[in-house]
């Protein structure tokens, strides 16, 4: 694990309050589940430091990539974080490597992953404001999913901070009372 100190120093401005055993927790199972290959993926800590993660220890993209992807990262995270954080990285898909953002809610879980299936000089070319743009994009459909979905209460695990579903209640759609 590599540090490295980013918080705006002229006003002590945090980029998210997500607590860090949130922020780490189910990301090694989603990136897994995306990739045989390898990946390398990057998340700023509520103070500021910087946390980073492979699927092997000798993995990492190159330092541009790093460089760009911490750059990104950065930006959505104070500019679009919509109450939550963001994540990003790399992941190797038959021999290319993919840049991709993951959005986590303010319970620590993943909602919003965006994959970027495109050169890496592509993705040079964009401007930093173009990544929020494609973030607000994925969130605003996140929403509205949800939204139209009217979730109860019960149903909305918060799987980041050790909760589980009642299968009995939740899944099968009954309760103890219907026995």
């Amino acid at each position: 694990m590599s540090e490295l100190l980013i918080a705006d120093k002229l006003t002590g401005e945090r980029l998210h309050n997500i607590p860090e055993s949130w922020l780490g927790a189910r990301v090694v199972g989603w990136m897994f589940r995306e990739t045989l290959g390898n990946w390398w993926i990057a998340a700023y800590l509520s103070d500021g430091k910087l946390k980073q993660a492979a699927s092997r220890t000798d993995y990492a993209p190159s330092m541009l990539k790093q460089e760009f992807a911490l750059r990104v990262l950065r930006h959505v995270n104070k500019q679009c974080n919509f109450g939550g954080v963001w994540l990003a990285g790399f992941l190797d898909k038959d021999y290319l490597e993919e840049f991709y953002l993951l959005w986590k809610d303010q319970d620590g879980d993943i909602r919003v992953p965006i994959e970027f299936p495109l050169p890496f000089e592509t993705l040079l070319g964009w401007g930093l404001d173009s990544f929020c743009m494609q973030a607000d994009e994925a969130h605003t459909v996140y929403a509205e999913w949800q939204r139209d979905m009217e979730y109860s209460k019960s149903q909305q695990i918060k799987r980041a901070q050790g909760e589980r579903p009642d299968y009995r209640k939740d899944v099968i759609g009954f309760d103890e009372e219907d026995l």
